[in-house]
């Protein structure tokens, strides 16, 4: 007598795939406002042609440059804001300022640095929200 092959009860077929009844804890990131650099801190040089001459003119961070949005908990917490469930990697940026081959003070806003210890990781903020 041959047997009638057994077929899984739908629910049971899923919870036996792994499909239903997983529980797993998700992390949820806040952003937090943390220090990245001092002001006068060097931010980068470039070398400039100053009437035939050759100069290499460093940059400065022109005020404390600062993470706005890292998850480093040992930051300052930001009220209200709203926990993501991925994180992405930022660089450290702000306003730097340099004098030129004349000596006349240059500024630039948004000046980021892209060294691996000036990147700092931040909530994704195309990532779904969570809390706690």
């Amino acid at each position: 007598m041959l047997r009638k092959p057994r077929t899984l009860n739908p629910v049971v077929g899923l919870v036996a795939a792994g499909l239903v009844g997983a529980v797993y804890a998700q992390s949820c990131f806040f952003p937090h406002s943390k220090l990245c650099l001092y002001a006068d801190t060097q931010v980068g040089d470039h070398d400039y042609n100053c009437s035939g001459t050759i100069r290499n003119i460093p940059y400065f961070a022109k005020t404390d440059w600062w993470m706005p949005d890292t998850i480093d908990t040992t930051g300052f917490p930001i009220s209200g804001a709203t926990g993501r469930v991925s994180t992405i990697s930022k660089p450290c940026c702000g306003t730097m300022y340099y004098n030129d081959c004349f000596a006349v003070h240059q500024e630039q806003s948004n000046w980021c640095l892209d060294y691996p210890s000036y990147q700092y990781s931040a909530p994704n903020p195309a990532a779904n929200s969570c809390s706690t």
